[in-house]
């Protein structure tokens, strides 16, 4: 897990403080650990806009675009 201000490099954090601060993450993490690679997704001052999730069993692309509940999203 990473945080940043604008301008700024994300600054890591640790798993357990980012369950304390985002309890909504478990679901996430428990994805990790069952085979997903997460990445993010930041605006052009480098705030955090989305978590994506992806993984690729047999030729196949799963992927997860999670976002805020006040976000918009995006458009398919």
């Amino acid at each position: 897990m990473t945080t940043a201000s604008a301008g700024e490099r994300p600054a890591q954090i640790t798993e357990a403080e980012a369950l304390r601060r985002y309890p909504e993450l478990a679901g996430l993490l428990a994805l990790r650990r069952a085979g997903w690679s997460w990445t993010t997704d930041r605006d052009e001052d480098g705030e955090l806009t989305a978590l994506v999730g992806f993984r690729r069993p047999r030729g196949h692309l799963d992927a997860l675009y999670v976002t805020t509940r006040d976000r918009p999203q995006p458009s398919a």
